[in-house]
C-alpha cells in the first residue's frame, strides 16, 4: 500500500470520497441505494470544481438490470447547476472491473476508510492526503427522506 500510495502521490489526481457507516445486514437493494447516494455525493462535489466530467464506474454483478436507471440518476445531477446558471456536463460509463485503472477508486476509498476508522493509521493516507478534496459522510436517513 505504501508503494502504491507513493506512486499515486506523484500523479495529478483529485479525489472526492464519500463513505457510510452501517450496522447489521442490509439487503442488496439497500446496499445499492446507499452506493448510488455515495456516487452522487462524489459527482456533486466534483461538479462544483469541474464543468465537464467523464465518470467511469466499475460494473457490479447484474449491471444489465441497473445500468439504465443508475446512469440516468447520475446524469440528472447536472440539473441543479444548470438551474443556477452554471452549465455542467457528465458522461457516465460502466466499465469492467478488470479495466486498467478502474481499481484506483477502491484504493483511495480504502485508504480514506482506514484513516477515518483510526487516525493513527497514517500510512498510506499521509502520502495521498493532498489529492483528497472531500471525505463526505453519508447518513442513510437521507435516502429515506428522498423517497
Amino acid at each position: 500500500k505504501r508503494t502504491v500510495a507513493g506512486r499515486l502521490a506523484q500523479a495529478k489526481v483529485t479525489v472526492f470520497t464519500a463513505h457510510h457507516w452501517h450496522q447489521g445486514d442490509k439487503t442488496h437493494l439497500e446496499r445499492f441505494d446507499t452506493y448510488t447516494e455515495l456516487v452522487k455525493i462524489c459527482i456533486r462535489k466534483a461538479l462544483e470544481d469541474h464543468k465537464e466530467l467523464v465518470v467511469c464506474i466499475g460494473k457490479q454483478g447484474g449491471w444489465q438490470k441497473y445500468e439504465r436507471d443508475f446512469c440516468a440518476q447520475l446524469r440528472t445531477l447536472t440539473e441543479q447547476f444548470t438551474r443556477a446558471g452554471n452549465y455542467r456536463k457528465v458522461d457516465i460509463e460502466l466499465l469492467s472491473a478488470i479495466k486498467p485503472g478502474i481499481q484506483l477508486a477502491d484504493f483511495y476509498v480504502g485508504t480514506v476508510r482506514e484513516f477515518t476508522m483510526d487516525e493513527k493509521v497514517l500510512m498510506p493516507f499521509d502520502l495521498v492526503r493532498e489529492q483528497i478534496v472531500t471525505r463526505e459522510i453519508f447518513v442513510a436517513a437521507q435516502v429515506e427522506s428522498e423517497r
